[in-house]
């Protein structure tokens, strides 16, 4: 799947394009396509893929994957890969360091959850943050009007 975000003033679009052709997109707030980035991050890295892109790749929609009644019934990997995205945000911030990454996380999973993600340390967090500020960078540097293309296997 190709994952596009698109820079357009102060918003940004999100443009998934499966490998079948068909598509979703949203327009994004500000802020909202760090989060993105944050997700995209986190759960490649880590392999997650019953997280937002996962998600996506398998069919569902960007509408779907922001529906409060749908968000229950995507399984443990879609509310890890939202504590992940949160906990990357955190620590490219500032507000947490990647020695912090891993108890933010578990402090937010339940122990069955936890037993997941057993395998995270500080290292890991480092990965990810290092290649979460590579990605935003690059984002920061297009032109108005040009996109960020990802890849997602």
């Amino acid at each position: 799947m190709e994952i596009r975000i698109e820079k357009k003033g102060q918003r940004s679009r999100l443009l998934c394009i499966r490998a079948d052709g068909s598509f979703t997109q949203s327009d994004l707030g500000p802020g909202l396509p760090y989060h993105n980035v944050a997700h995209y991050v986190a759960e490649r890295i880590l392999g997650l893929n019953g997280g937002f892109f996962g998600q996506i790749a398998q069919g569902r929609s960007i509408v779907e994957l922001s529906d409060k009644y749908v968000i229950p019934t995507l399984g443990p990997q879609a509310l890890i890969a939202e504590v992940l995205a949160r906990a990357t945000g955190s620590m490219a911030t500032g507000a947490c360091l990647p020695d912090e990454f891993v108890p933010l996380v578990q402090a937010e999973l339940t122990p069955e959850q936890q037993r997941l993600v057993s395998f995270l340390d500080k290292n890991i967090g480092k990965k990810i943050l290092n290649e979460y500020n590579n990605i935003i960078k690059r984002y920061n540097d297009l032109p108005d009007e040009t996109h960020l293309s990802l890849e997602w296997a």
